[in-house]
């Protein structure tokens, strides 16, 4: 789901609640701000690390469900203006979540993966989302920098089933 399909979703759900504590409605999104495809720019590949050794629910096999883009991670990462690290979802079966490091991109015109440099596994799989057990889980990540009295950057992630459960957990955070 694109950021601006979440914020108008986002901007309906207020609106349906009867706009909040002021009764103020909200300020839709600035459209001229949207990412369009003209500025998208393909710099190149990289490799996924290795995953670990054991169950294939901790390799990228069938992952990247979910991802989010982290700027203060690997802060002793090379200068080779990649910095930051990504947070992602491991194999469709448990979404597991591991951090790793973003090298610089390759554009490989002979379609030669081993000229693609690889990222580094900067912290292993998590069971952050607890989906082993639900059937066709749905997962996301977001990082988002300190909002109003928050102390520090949040790492959010959402999960949800293909049939919901009423009351199940879908929403959490982790701190920066």
């Amino acid at each position: 789901m694109n950021k601006t399909l979440i914020a108008a979703f986002m901007f309906f759900l207020l609106l349906a609640g009867g706009y909040g504590e002021t009764n103020t409605p909200p300020t839709p999104p600035d459209a001229s701000k949207r990412i369009q495809p003209a500025d998208l720019i393909y710099l190149g590949a990289f490799r996924l690390p290795e995953g670990e050794p054991g169950p294939e629910v901790k390799t990228w096999n069938y992952g990247g469900t979910a991802m989010t883009y982290y700027p203060n991670g690997d802060p002793n990462g090379p200068h080779d203006g990649f910095p930051g690290s990504l947070f992602a979802a491991s194999h469709e079966w448990e979404h597991q979540v591991s951090e790793i490091s973003i090298p610089a991109p390759v554009i490989s015109a002979a379609k030669n993966l081993d000229a693609l440099h690889t990222a580094t596994t900067l912290q292993g799989f998590h069971d952050i989302f607890n989906v082993k057990n639900l059937e066709i889980p749905r997962t996301d990540l977001e990082y988002l920098p300190k909002q109003g009295s928050q102390t520090s950057g949040k790492l959010y992630f959402c999960r949800g089933a293909h049939f919901q459960e009423d009351n199940d957990l879908t929403h959490g955070w982790f701190h920066d």
